[in-house]
């Protein structure tokens, strides 16, 4: 299975296998194809190393101790849940920096040429009236950012579905993030 991980590795850029409930025969997560034998392992290697290395419900056997530490080295992430939800932030991290960027960059051209500013505004009104509304107006009632990746986009609106319900606690770290 290691080098099924190592493969997985080469192709995703990262050591975060996603659990997954995926059938054999569906589609691909993140444009590859999802391998559910290496998932399932990848579940049972994250439970051994919670048994063995975080709560310590039992000394690890010489073999579970030589395949942890051969993850590590290949920086296995071992909570997937906290690692995905960490890519997310930082792509919404990474949208709003560019944002204001480049608000930043229209404020200063305004300051230096004034005419410009304007014939960009100008242009900016008749582009967002030409869009579909029906699709601007569900964005704008959901108050997420029209430009923000689709995926990032549905993954803050269920982080903030998930502040309104009391059945799923957030932690207040990631209230504060949020």
């Amino acid at each position: 299975m290691i080098a099924r991980l190592e493969k997985y590795v080469k192709q995703m850029g990262h050591c975060a296998v996603p659990p997954c409930a995926y059938d054999a025969e569906d589609e691909s997560h993140n444009g590859v194809r999802v391998d559910v034998a290496l998932s399932d392992w990848c579940i049972a290697q994250r439970q051994v190393y919670r048994e063995v290395c975080v709560f310590k419900y039992r000394p690890g056997t010489e073999s579970e101790m030589a395949c942890i530490r051969r993850l590590e080295s290949l920086d296995f992430v071992w909570d997937y849940q906290e690692w995905h939800w960490n890519q997310h932030y930082l792509n919404l991290q990474q949208y709003c920096n560019e944002v204001a960027a480049a608000r930043e960059e229209k404020i200063q051209l305004a300051a230096t040429e004034p005419n410009q500013h304007q014939k960009e505004s100008a242009v900016e009104t008749t582009l967002s009236n030409d869009g579909d509304s029906a699709n601007e107006k569900e964005h704008a009632k959901k108050a997420v950012p029209l430009g923000l990746p689709s995926e990032s986009r549905e993954w803050l609106l269920d982080q903030r579905q998930k502040q309104l319900e009391d059945d799923v606690p957030v932690s207040n770290e990631r209230k504060k993030k949020l």
